[in-house]
């Protein structure tokens, strides 16, 4: 690896507040998240310049044929970018999760936030694992859009703590909850359809969003047609957004 020179920072500055801000890049997904131009037939020679220069490291997830891109350890320590064993997995889906998101035509012009990032801003108060801002294209209204990524199960009174806490919470639109895991889909969709008090079911139902994605890998490719519970409706992702 090469050392990293004032030269290589200036040149792939773009790349590098990439790597900060999302510490782990689906490859394939490159070409959308960093704010350079550069068509996705351009991503391998760009990504070889970036390995070679000692900015990212390209890592193949185990049992599968998926890569992602994650800061070298240089550009980690440098910017002081925290990622332990014990976030790899989880924060390895919210990326797979917000790149498919921003990804999609209504959303491609949103300002995107991960917890790291949100955490500094709003101590205390509820923090999505990624948070998009934008203008919707027909109204032109300003919205905010949480999004959790749910990976275990949680006891009934964390759950219903948090989905109040966001439906106190005004400052965002909506939420939505994605999933890998049918069990866990299933829960939270009985928890906000028979489970919870009347009085805060329909206000619930109104702000959540439930999506259940079966491979995150091809999350970039299918999301439209994911499983989507909605306003107390099933359905799939393109009957609601």
């Amino acid at each position: 690896m090469m050392d990293i020179d004032e030269f290589s920072l200036l040149s792939f500055d773009g790349a590098i507040q990439s790597l900060r801000k999302w510490k782990i890049i689906p490859y394939k997904a490159f070409h959308v998240v960093s704010p350079e131009t550069h068509k996705k037939s351009y991503t391998y020679k760009y990504v070889t310049r970036l390995i070679k220069a000692g900015i990212v490291r390209k890592l193949k997830l185990p049992r599968t044929n998926a890569c992602v891109l994650l800061p070298s350890k240089k550009i980690m320590d440098d910017f002081n970018i925290s990622l332990t064993k014990e976030q790899f997995t989880h924060d390895t889906i919210v990326s797979y999760v917000a790149s498919a998101f921003v990804g999609l035509e209504q959303f491609k012009n949103c300002d995107l936030f991960f917890e790291h990032e949100s955490i500094k801003f709003n101590p205390g108060s509820v923090i999505p694992d990624i948070e998009l801002r934008g203008i919707d294209n027909i109204s032109g209204d300003r919205f905010k859009i949480a999004i959790e990524v749910e990976l275990s199960r949680k006891a009934f009174s964390k759950i219903d703590d948090k989905l109040n806490k966001y439906v106190s919470d005004e400052d965002y639109d909506h939420v939505v909850y994605v999933f890998t895991n049918l069990e866990l889909f299933e829960l939270f969709k009985n928890r906000i359809s028979t489970d919870i008090e009347t009085k805060t079911k329909k206000a619930i139902q109104d702000k959540f969003s439930l999506v259940l994605i079966r491979d995150y890998l091809l999350l970039e490719y299918s999301i439209l047609d994911s499983r989507c519970f909605s306003g107390g409706k099933e359905g799939v992702v393109r009957d609601f957004f």
